[in-house]
C-alpha cells in the first residue's frame, strides 16, 4: 500500500526588521527614563539605551555584565 501525499501548507514569509517589536523612544532622555523605571520595578536587571541604526529611534537592552566578553581581546 502506498502512502498518500498530502500537499504541505507553506508558511508565508514576512520580512520584519530586528527592531520591529521593540519599544521606540524619540529621545535618549525618554528611553533612559523608561529604562530607569523598569530597573526600579525589577532590581535584578540592568538596562542601557542605544540609538538604532535602522529606525533611528532609541531602544533599551540588557546591559552585558558577563566577564568572559570583557576579557576577550578586541580584533
Amino acid at each position: 500500500m502506498t502512502k498518500s501525499r498530502r500537499p504541505t501548507a507553506h508558511k508565508e514569509y514576512f520580512y520584519s526588521l530586528p527592531c520591529e517589536g521593540k519599544n521606540q523612544y524619540s529621545s535618549e532622555k525618554e528611553a533612559q527614563d523608561a529604562a530607569d523605571y523598569h530597573m526600579l520595578e525589577n532590581m535584578n536587571v540592568e538596562l542601557e539605551v542605544y540609538q538604532c541604526n535602522i529606525c533611528s529611534y532609541w531602544h533599551m537592552t540588557r546591559k552585558d555584565t558577563s566577564q568572559w566578553r570583557k576579557e576577550m581581546p578586541k580584533q
